[in-house]
């Protein structure tokens, strides 16, 4: 089962070669299919999953916010 915390809309191909850089190598890039909780619409969307499969803090629970603030200082200078 996967948790998906949101859904970015309208991504531009600068924008997704930024996601791809900072994910780097030790991610893995998939097309999924979504469907949104408030609405019937599906569609395709990529997705990140970390490759390696026996790291311990792969599971177990996750707070996007807490994850997001933290990853901030290094995600930003890719976009500047």
């Amino acid at each position: 089962m996967f948790f998906i915390s949101c859904v970015l809309l309208g991504i531009t191909d600068p924008e997704l070669d930024i996601l791809d850089t900072f994910e780097d190598v030790e991610y893995e890039k998939h097309t999924v299919d979504v469907s949104l909780s408030n609405t019937e619409e599906n569609f395709q969307a990529y997705t990140y999953v970390w490759e390696n499969k026996n790291d311990p803090n792969l599971y177990g629970n996750w707070d996007f916010e807490v994850t997001l603030f933290s990853a901030l200082p290094v995600f930003t200078p890719f976009c500047l």
